[in-house]
């Protein structure tokens, strides 16, 4: 028997295999376990942990600043962040991006930064993947922002990936 639901506790609950559906299709399918306690899939993890995202694209230096930081300004807003995590949230990506990644890209780049709101945890993380060699952006020698970003984190995590031409990723966790 099939039985489609939003009511994702119910669905763990009685459920012995999950499809999320995106798009007109199955995105993702698994055991309860699998798709509600381990999503592998962004839209999925989005959907599972209520997440509410602002996305940024930025392949240039001289890119809307100004507007980036409105834009943040208004995600928040939008999704009641308290002003103190959104103010920290700005203050983490001109620190973090702007004073220690940018300078150290090549002059073509990519570089992506998701804001993401968790309503049911009441947290913000942000995630930034950008191009160019592997590098760690906090083993800077520019320890004012590093200090500024630590004082605005609760916790800053670089890995190095290979998706797509991104070889850099840095998971930060906003202090509430």
């Amino acid at each position: 028997m099939m039985i489609v639901t939003h009511e994702m506790s119910f669905a763990k609950e009685i459920a012995n295999r999950v499809f999320y559906m995106d798009e007109g299709g199955i995105y993702e399918d698994g055991t309860p376990e699998q798709v509600f306690d381990h999503p592998q899939k962004e839209k999925t993890i989005r959907f599972i942990r209520r997440l509410k995202v602002h996305e940024a694209n930025i392949a240039s230096r001289d890119f809307d600043f100004i507007g980036l930081m409105t834009e943040l300004e208004e995600f928040g807003r939008k999704n009641m962040i308290s002003q103190k995590v959104i103010y920290r949230a700005q203050s983490i990506f001109e620190e973090l991006c702007v004073q220690i990644i940018l300078p150290q890209l090549p002059e073509s780049f990519t570089m992506q930064v998701d804001s993401a709101y968790s309503a049911k945890d009441e947290r913000m993380t942000m995630r930034i993947k950008y191009s160019g060699k592997a590098f760690d952006p906090t083993d800077t020698d520019n320890t004012l922002s590093m200090a500024l970003v630590r004082n605005a984190a609760q916790s800053v995590m670089h890995s190095t990936i290979h998706e797509d031409r991104l070889t850099n990723q840095v998971d930060v966790t906003v202090k509430s």
